[in-house]
């Protein structure tokens, strides 16, 4: 077989390219592979910071609870809980959210938590005193927490003018001030997670969302999220009731609760082994009375740049993680 013709008829010959173009040979591969990286870094920039953002914009959107529906049919609150260590009761807790008289169509939410040393696990008393005023939109105005844990005593005052929360927390000498803007007008978690499943249709896959803060467990302000997960048995005081298993989220504060078919809770998950249980019907708490809240001077925070909504205190502060030291 005679060998291909070249150009000028002979053999052709393979291309040898000079030694000072050989170290391009590659560069039509490598121009390829930075072509494909810039567009996935394009597509990934562009399903993180738009796609998916209003993607969950949407599926929030589908399950927010609005102030008629959520005060649709309103009835006052009161739960009794025991709060129980790996079986054992170690203290008690009630939640209280009554419509109140004084003023027409506000609303008192109020929660009261005490533990009792309980060695070796807790060797002081733990105290939780929580109050929040919310207006006839279930919007929040001002709240205050009072929490002494083993000694390490903090009190939290909020004032929220429904476009700004003004925040301020003082422990011992030191004292934080921080203000959040609101892109949309907050409730209270302590009282938006009662008043909510009782409006919710108690059936495995529905959701339910509204915008919280949360001054009590985690500090953490956004939308809170609760899922009817399945129906389940659950132990109450030493006897197994039907419930309906509830997760409830708040960013990275995720808490399970147990409920009957009209969303009264059974028990509660606080961290590690604390819950709270119901409290037999015979043995009632006594009823929570109102914590007045002291009026907030804003004043006392100018020159503080307003920061969008986030956490009020560091985690490692919160309740939720201070609890979990004593129950891993």
């Amino acid at each position: 077989m005679l060998p291909a013709a070249g150009m000028n008829g002979g053999p052709s010959r393979p291309l040898i390219l000079p030694d000072s173009m050989k170290r391009f040979r590659h560069w039509p591969a490598a121009a390829g592979i930075l072509i494909t990286a810039f567009w996935l870094t394009m597509m990934y920039t562009l399903v993180k910071d738009k796609i998916l953002p209003a993607r969950r914009a949407q599926e929030l959107a589908a399950i927010t609870m609005g102030p008629d529906e959520l005060l649709r049919g309103w009835q006052d609150v009161a739960e009794s809980m025991l709060v129980t260590f790996n079986g054992g009761v170690v203290g008690s807790a009630s939640t209280s959210i009554v419509k109140t008289t004084e003023t027409l169509s506000r609303y008192n939410a109020d929660f009261r938590l005490g533990i009792s040393p309980s060695f070796p696990i807790i060797t002081q008393n733990l105290s939780i005193i929580a109050s929040g005023e919310l207006d006839e939109r279930f919007q929040v105005q001002r709240f205050r927490l009072k929490a002494d844990m083993a000694g390490f005593k903090f009190e939290t005052v909020g004032y929220s003018t429904g476009d700004v929360l003004y925040v301020k927390t003082e422990r011992g000498e030191t004292v934080l001030k921080q203000i959040f803007n609101l892109d949309k007008p907050l409730s209270l978690l302590e009282a938006v997670r009662p008043a909510a499943l009782h409006s919710l249709e108690i059936k495995p896959g529905k959701s339910v969302s509204v915008p919280v803060a949360d001054p009590i467990w985690s500090m953490q302000l956004g939308d809170m999220i609760a899922t009817v997960v399945k129906a389940e048995k659950v132990s109450v005081a030493g006897d197994e009731l039907d419930a309906f298993l509830v997760e409830t989220s708040l960013g990275d504060f995720v808490t399970k609760s147990w409920v009957d078919a009209k969303g009264t809770t059974l028990k509660r998950q606080l961290v590690g082994g604390f819950y709270l249980e119901r409290a037999p019907r015979d043995k009632p708490m006594p009823p929570v009375s109102h914590q007045q809240i002291p009026k907030m001077n804003v004043a006392e925070f100018a020159g503080i740049q307003p920061k969008p909504l986030g956490t009020m205190a560091d985690k490692k502060s919160s309740i939720w993680s201070i609890l979990g030291e004593f129950a891993p």
